[in-house]
């Protein structure tokens, strides 16, 4: 696998632990974070998200630049660079 599929794996993967966790954060009901410490791990999870998103796009069209049929990828990274 190539360094930039494996680094969409790795974002896609943080993306997804990042996911659930403010699912499970949010089946709390909690309407604060103050004396929580799942509060400090939900800034943690934003910073992760936030990593894995920025260049996301341009990390995905490095990936499939070997990719056919070249059309659709183009759609699907124009989709995640939205």
């Amino acid at each position: 696998m190539s360094d930039a599929k494996n680094e969409v794996k790795q974002r896609i993967d943080s993306i997804e632990s990042s996911y659930e966790f403010f699912l499970a954060y949010a089946a709390q009901g909690r309407t604060t974070d103050e004396g929580a410490k799942s509060g400090a791990e939900l800034r943690e999870f934003l910073t992760k998200l936030e990593d894995a998103l920025e260049g996301l796009a341009d990390t995905v069209a490095e990936a499939v630049s070997d990719q056919e049929p070249r059309d659709a990828w183009d759609e699907m990274t124009s989709v995640v660079r939205r």
